[in-house]
């Protein structure tokens, strides 16, 4: 039997497990999978501190989530860079300043090799990927009608549970709701479970350095090589920009990461070929774990088609 992310007809995911047979014929029809591999394990160092040290947990989510609120009078986490006073408003990301939850559920596997793995997905997000695989992800009016909600209380009461190894903090993406999810690990101290971020990497260097020394493994899909695709399908400009520093700050760090490539059909020249000498040029695969998404390559999707570069 196999694992794998099954991308059915309406563009949304879910996980099963098919055999052989199954898997053969899906693939026939046009379905796209995305496998999910194991034996890969990362050392998780921040754990470990907040293991050894207990005590100093709660002074350094203080000071991350002050030089957040620093951040968050004039915001320009993000590549949007829209300077709006997050405490007055929400952004043109959609986040809010109280964070709000749509999704929270345990996922039997990572390709990390972790199993049995929280997963608290926010609304809000800088990126508009037509492709995005959550409607609530793309969509950043979080007012949205027909958007489920998951409550703060409900989370909370879930963590506080600890039936899972590990907690995803994911969505939308969590850089843009940072203040939020720190403001929520203090109420659960010393938070004894690895903290993964799966981020897009938009987002400025400073947000990577005061997460440093919180979370203890960066998750960085790479979605786009070039500024002209990544406007066009992303809703993005100057990715490029962006998403080059977030790699360097990667490449400097000692803690592994994991960073996915994905893999647009009709994009492999003009973006997955440029992802990969990307990579090479910060030397990334010396220090994180590099996977392909090709959850994206699903028949009867624009993204069938070439791109003109």
């Amino acid at each position: 039997m196999r694992r794998v992310k099954v991308l059915i007809e309406d563009g949304r995911f879910h996980f099963d497990d098919v055999d052989e047979e199954l898997h053969n014929f899906l693939l026939d029809q046009g379905v796209s999978f995305d496998e999910e591999s194991t034996g890969y394990s990362f050392e998780f160092i921040n754990l470990r501190q907040r293991q050894r040290a207990p005590s100093g947990w709660m002074p350094v989510l203080d000071n991350a989530i002050r030089r957040v609120k620093e951040e968050y009078r004039v915001c320009r986490i993000c590549h949007m860079q829209c300077g709006i006073d997050r405490f007055s408003g929400t952004g043109p990301c959609g986040a809010t300043r109280h964070g709000e939850y749509f999704d929270l559920f345990v996922h039997p596997g990572m390709e990390n090799g972790l199993e049995r793995v929280l997963h608290v997905m926010m609304t809000g997000c800088s990126l508009d990927c037509f492709f995005c695989h959550k409607d609530q992800e793309r969509n950043r009016r979080t007012e949205a009608p027909g958007m489920d909600r998951v409550s703060r209380e409900e989370v909370l009461e879930t963590l506080r549970r600890g039936e899972f190894n590990a907690v995803a903090f994911s969505g939308g993406n969590p850089d843009e709701n940072l203040l939020a999810i720190l403001e929520l690990l203090r109420e659960v101290d010393p938070f004894p479970w690895p903290i993964l971020w799966e981020t897009h990497g938009c987002i400025h260097p400073e947000i990577l350095r005061i997460t440093e020394d919180i979370v203890d493994l960066f998750i960085l899909t790479i979605k786009f090589g070039n500024d002209d695709c990544a406007l066009r399908l992303g809703g993005v400009s100057n990715y490029m920009q962006w998403i080059c520093p977030t790699l360097e700050f990667l490449s400097r760090r000692e803690k592994k990461s994991l960073v996915r490539l994905s893999k647009l059909a009709g994009h492999d020249a003009c973006c997955y070929a440029r992802m990969q000498k990307i990579i090479s040029k910060y030397r990334i695969e010396k220090t994180s774990k590099v996977t392909i998404r090709p959850g994206f390559n699903y028949a009867g999707s624009v993204l069938t088609e070439s791109c003109n570069e």
